[in-house]
């Protein structure tokens, strides 16, 4: 069966409204880049899934307010995109998305990126300077080359540099070089706060002096965010950088940066290698990569998933309390709220088997797909299907047997033919039973089976 995705249900208490505010183009994207040439304005760009909080906080808070959309329908031509469906698939991996939400301000003549901005501001002034930020940024003609010819010239002073890092966060550059010129020269002329506050949101990567700074000196993060979740932040940009510059080294230093500060986080180690190297660089090394966090994932036992999945669990109810916070519930209210949503997903309660289970199918059924012929692998791979078989707890029917229809292949590819022609078997008469709609892709896996022909 195709690589299945398990995405973890996030709980979204809010809902979208659009009755004001700002008005956003029901057209394609095609469309919209024409309508914004037309009237020579840039593109307000949501980029949102459904799962996400933040992202339903800003289509409640944010877009129905009228100050918000007196100024953005002024000066942008607005389009939302779900970017897990239909062509925001596409506009996503165009711009290189990687987390949500995601505002991006277009320039339609050229498509590029003039301001991005990832996640929710904190309040309705900061989203509102989102848009000033892009308006001046489309204003200066200043080019982005420009300003990095007069940094490499070492000619300039701190108003230049600073200018010159907003440039570059703007553009969604690497400005680790920027960054750290900046501590060299002139963060002793400020307070640890007020470098911080200026650092913080502008890091590109963990390999700069400048992330080191403000690891060491920031604050307790705020409320429902840890240090951790800062890390991982940065963590991702670094992946992303390393990956579209196809840098191996930049980003094993990086990893190595996230392994000292963390040791014990294994796990989360082995998956983000796993994720640089399926994503960015998916060479020969990847079936080592595989085998290295598929045999942490099943060498793991039942009690410590166990205890991931209380954590998480807990990590998914504070969230809600975050949501729930300015609707002033008395205490019993807020958590008889909680644990309905929490009954209504029962998947919550078991969010680290569930990705496990996603994982080490995922794993196995690119083994299967592209490279089958390698036995030695393949035998490997059967394991991982099987202990994905075991800790698959998905209420979905449909993701219970997909995980299934992966083992048998695998057991076909392994030469246990039989046995796989009877799984199929069992899940077919399963799909049968549960009266699922398309059933089409087992029926054609188990005919090849027959016919020796998968």
């Amino acid at each position: 069966m195709k690589k299945l995705l398990l995405s973890i249900v996030f709980i979204c208490l809010l809902f979208i409204s659009y009755s004001q505010g700002i008005k956003f183009e029901q057209g394609n994207w095609k469309e919209v880049v024409a309508l914004a040439k037309k009237e020579n304005k840039l593109i307000y760009l949501d980029v949102y899934t459904t799962w996400c909080g933040p992202c339903k906080m800003m289509a409640k808070k944010y877009f129905p307010d009228e100050e918000i959309g007196n100024s953005y329908n002024k000066s942008f031509i607005n389009y939302s995109i779900d970017a897990e469906k239909g062509e925001g698939l596409e506009v996503a991996y165009k711009y290189h998305i990687t987390g949500y939400p995601t505002n991006l301000y277009i320039d339609p003549i050229n498509q590029e990126v003039i301001y991005k901005s990832i996640g929710a501001p904190e309040d309705k002034l900061g989203f509102l300077k989102n848009g000033q930020i892009a308006i001046a940024e489309r204003n200066d003609k200043m080019k982005v080359e420009e300003y990095t010819s007069i940094f490499n010239s070492n000619q300039y002073d701190e108003t230049f540099l600073k200018k010159c890092i907003n440039k570059y966060e703007y553009k969604d550059l690497n400005n680790d070089k920027l960054l750290d010129a900046y501590i060299d020269r002139y963060s002793m002329k400020h307070s640890v706060d007020s470098n911080i506050e200026f650092l913080e949101s502008r890091l590109s990567s963990l390999n700069s002096k400048a992330f080191d700074y403000v690891y060491e000196h920031m604050k307790a993060p705020k409320e429902g965010y840890t240090k951790m979740d800062f890390v991982e932040s940065i963590l991702y940009k670094t992946i992303e950088y390393a990956g579209t510059q196809k840098d191996n080294i930049y980003f094993e230093e990086g990893m190595q940066k996230f392994k000292s500060l963390f040791p014990s986080e294994i796990e989360k180690s082995l998956y983000y290698t796993k994720y640089f190297y399926l994503k960015y660089n998916n060479s020969s090394r990847i079936w080592d990569v595989y085998n290295n966090y598929a045999n942490f994932l099943i060498a793991k036992s039942s009690s410590s998933y166990e205890e991931d999945n209380l954590k998480l669990l807990d990590k998914v109810k504070n969230q809600i309390r975050l949501q729930l916070k300015d609707k002033n519930l008395s205490k019993e209210k807020e958590e008889e709220t909680i644990e309905k949503s929490i009954t209504a997903n029962p998947t919550l309660s078991h969010q680290a088997s569930t990705q496990a289970s996603t994982e080490l199918n995922s794993m196995a059924w690119d083994v299967f797909e592209k490279n089958r012929k390698d036995i030695s692998l393949v035998s490997k791979a059967l394991v991982w299907a099987q202990k994905a078989v075991e800790l698959v707890k998905t209420e979905s029917i449909t993701d219970q047997l997909a995980v299934k229809d992966t083992y048998a292949c695998l057991m076909y590819a392994s030469g246990k033919k039989d046995d796989a022609i009877s799984l199929e078997n069992e899940i077919i008469e399963s799909a049968k039973k549960e009266k699922l709609e398309d059933i089409s892709g087992f029926e054609d896996t188990l005919t090849k089976m027959k016919n020796g022909t998968l």
